[in-house]
């Protein structure tokens, strides 16, 4: 005679959507314990988080923490009066970047104003003319 020995638990079925017991995820754990991974950050990023650390500069015989920004544009100042000419090249090209754009911006809304005028009136002559050829096709093409 064979014996049966009743099992406490049902059977369980593996297949499709149901993984063995022992490789399912315990209460409270998760599929993903570590998480996504963070975004790697670009260069504009890394450049910005740099530039805004402090650094401590010696100056006039006194230490002082300023940022690496302003350390930088303090030793490329202190170069072009040292004579360096790539130095005043540099400064030229940041205070003609920064500092002109205030009077160029005037100058290009009276531009803009300019532009626009002479704009409308060519489409306000252009206008009537371009609707009546195109009325004119249209009865034509209708009648043949």
């Amino acid at each position: 005679m064979v014996r049966r020995v009743k099992l406490k638990r049902p059977i369980y079925e593996v297949g499709y959507k149901k993984p063995p017991r022992h490789s399912q995820f315990k209460p409270g754990q998760s599929g993903n314990p570590k998480g996504r991974p963070k975004r790697t950050k670009n260069l504009k990023t890394d450049l910005r988080e740099e530039i805004s650390e402090t650094v401590s500069v010696i100056e006039n015989g006194s230490s002082r923490v300023v940022s690496k920004q302003r350390a930088i544009v303090k030793r490329t100042v202190a170069k072009a009066l040292g004579g360096d000419a790539r130095a005043t090249e540099q400064i030229i090209k940041l205070i003609i970047m920064h500092f002109s754009s205030e009077e160029g911006e005037q100058d290009l809304v009276e531009l803009l104003a300019e532009d626009t005028a002479i704009l409308d009136r060519f489409f306000n002559e252009k206008r009537p003319a371009k609707h009546n050829n195109t009325a004119s096709r249209r009865t034509t093409r209708r009648g043949k």
